[in-house]
């Protein structure tokens, strides 16, 4: 089994943001382990839904999501996100997370993170 597209946008999002510390995909299952330094699950699992899982625990895997619901949802999961605003004109949240690197940044609908000075 190959990572889906859900798993690549979580896993873009926490090496943007430098939070990625280790990672391994199982092929067999179908299933992403991750390590951040999330106070709540610092291992976790990237199921192939996107959904964000401790390593035993089951998630529904049927919910479909918007790239910028799976990015926020992981990131809320981890306990990495530290502030969350969304522009009702733009549909954009503008967060604030403990990242090393971008610690003001932007999610767009797409689920990319893009660099913000708007909250510093």
């Amino acid at each position: 089994m190959e990572p889906t597209e859900a798993q690549y946008i979580i896993i873009n999002a926490l090496e943007t943001l430098e939070l990625l510390q280790l990672q391994t995909f199982d092929p067999d299952r179908g299933n992403w382990y991750i390590s951040t330094p999330s106070p709540i699950l610092p291992l976790a699992m990237i199921l192939p839904s996107g959904s964000i899982s401790g390593v035993n625990l089951s998630v529904d895997r049927t919910r479909e999501a918007t790239a910028q619901y799976l990015v926020i949802n992981a990131l809320e999961t981890l306990q990495l996100i530290e502030l969350r605003i969304l522009d009702s004109e733009t549909r954009n949240y503008y967060i604030r997370t403990p990242s090393p690197l971008l610690p003001v940044a932007m999610i767009l609908e797409s689920g990319e993170i893009v660099p913000t000075d708007w909250m510093l």
